[in-house]
């Protein structure tokens, strides 16, 4: 009876145990790289080469786009970028927009070709994130956005007001998705 009490009571404990760990892990792991596949072939990984930031730094996300298909897709950007936060999530919007005839887009169309990776660098100031002054500190969440297109052919790159067409074209023709979540933390 004593040895089935013993049993029970490790087992019990070794559950507690490792709930507590889990729920620790959960809420404070900082998650510095995440990265996807998509059904076309596009591989997208992002990293932070940081996690813990004072609010006023600029936070800097890196990102390779993998094209592992055939054919060569093209990576749409825009230098307008636009962040959107709620609940400790902070998404970075993907770069194409519903067409507007009152705003200007910035799109550009950078080729990976098959078999090749593009690097590059998604950057913005926390000072946009929305803090509770409550708290020293916060965990946050981050998506940022991407979309892709495999025909560029007819569309414009640049400054595009006034184009409302060639702007639905765009849109019509991109992939958009978001990657994420990476976590890090804001100090004030």
């Amino acid at each position: 009876m004593l040895k089935r009490f013993l049993n029970l009571s490790f087992g019990f404990l070794t559950i507690l145990l490792f709930s507590l760990c889990a729920e620790a892990q959960i809420k404070n792991a900082p998650v510095s790289s995440v990265g996807l596949t998509t059904k076309d072939k596009i591989s997208i990984k992002i990293s932070m080469p940081r996690t813990r930031f004072k609010l006023g730094d600029e936070i800097v996300v890196d990102y390779q786009v993998r094209n592992s298909g055939k054919v060569p897709v093209y990576l749409v950007t825009d230098s307008n970028v636009e962040l959107w936060s709620y609940e400790h999530t902070l998404w970075v919007k993907p770069p194409i927009k519903y067409p507007d005839e009152f705003k200007a887009y910035n799109y550009e169309f950078t080729e990976v070709k098959p078999g090749k990776t593009l690097i590059g660098k998604s950057k913005f100031s926390s000072l946009k994130i929305t803090v509770d002054k409550d708290y020293a500190e916060e965990i946050w969440k981050l998506q940022l956005g991407f979309a892709y297109l495999f025909d560029k052919s007819g569309l414009y790159a640049g400054r595009s007001r006034g184009r409302e067409f060639e702007l639905s074209e765009v849109l019509e023709r991109s992939e958009v998705l978001n990657v994420g979540s990476l976590v890090f933390e804001i100090e004030y």
